[in-house]
């Protein structure tokens, strides 16, 4: 069962820079965040209210980041083709009925092309889209789902196989499961543990280089983080990188520096300030504030390593 009714909608494209295994510089990384709320002014004087940057990744295989835009009103599906500083296509892959939210995108079936995570809150089920560009191939399809009380948390290769993997976060015990992926059948995982309820993952990425995706947890009254190290589904190191005051909010993650390691944009929810904390693990090695990006202008959720 796919969520997917056609449309005729195409749409223009705008650049954010990306190389397989490469960071784009930091300027760039940094032009990016700036573009993504530009971006959003465009969307919605062109008829698109509530639309947001819902991703970022290469769905066309030209080792180049592309942006996955989601109408949350009437839920329309677009791709923006990116290369360089030029427009360079795109189009719609469908769209979605209500209650299907997109909730992460990752290779889930090793062809090289990005690919939509669905989740239906309603119908408690999970929907992956392969995607060719902008077509929604016909493997494409559903997998079983844990029970409601448990909530897709994001994506990331784990396992270190090359396909996306799926986190899973329970809202009532604070447990984390990360499924390993071969196209939508589970082929194994396991849970790392849990965390205290003021605890909720707010991010995954590469934080210590060694290839496998580890998980970014925020204490929501406090503002820790936390990193879990990673080896599959088990823990093997970590450790907090601080705290931020409890304005700032958790952005995104993203290798800002070119290091090979995961950073961390922060946002102050009041006037708008991003900081960067570069990091190395789970230790804080440099950082600083790239500019702000105010209010209704904020960047959204998207990594594009």
């Amino acid at each position: 069962m796919r969520p997917i009714e056609r449309t005729g909608l195409r749409i223009a494209a705008m650049v954010l820079p990306r190389m397989r295994g490469r960071s784009a510089p930091c300027g760039m990384r940094l032009l990016l965040v700036a573009l993504a709320a530009i971006v959003a002014v465009a969307i919605t004087a062109l008829g698109w209210p509530g639309s947001a940057v819902a991703a970022s990744h290469d769905f066309n295989g030209d080792h180049k980041s592309d942006i996955l835009w989601f109408r949350s009103v009437g839920g329309e599906v677009a791709i923006w083709f990116m290369n360089g500083t030029s427009a360079a296509g795109g189009g719609s892959p469908g769209s979605a009925s209500n209650n299907w939210a997109i909730v992460g995108t990752g290779d889930f079936n090793g062809d090289g092309y990005g690919d939509i995570l669905w989740y239906n809150n309603t119908l408690v089920q999970t929907v992956i889209w392969f995607m060719n560009g902008t077509t929604v191939l016909p493997t494409s399809g559903s997998l079983s789902s844990p029970p409601s009380e448990w909530s897709v948390a994001g994506t990331g290769d784990f396992n270190g196989d090359g396909m996306a993997d799926i986190v899973w976060w329970n809202i009532d015990t604070g447990q984390a499961v990360i499924w390993f992926m071969n196209g939508t059948s589970v082929i194994g995982g396991g849970s790392p543990g849990s965390a205290p309820l003021e605890f909720r993952i707010v991010g995954t990425g590469d934080f210590n280089g060694d290839g496998r995706s580890d998980i970014l947890w925020y204490n929501s009254n406090t503002g820790q983080l936390v990193i879990w190290l990673l080896n599959g589904a088990s823990v093997i190191g970590g450790g907090s990188p601080g705290s931020a005051p409890i304005f700032y909010t958790v952005v995104l993650t993203g290798d800002f520096n070119g290091d090979g390691m995961s950073d961390v944009l922060w946002q102050n929810t009041s006037n708008g300030q991003l900081v960067i904390w570069l990091l190395n693990g789970a230790s804080v090695i440099a950082g600083g504030s790239p500019g702000s990006v105010a209010f209704p202008w904020l960047p959204q959720g998207m990594n594009a390593d």
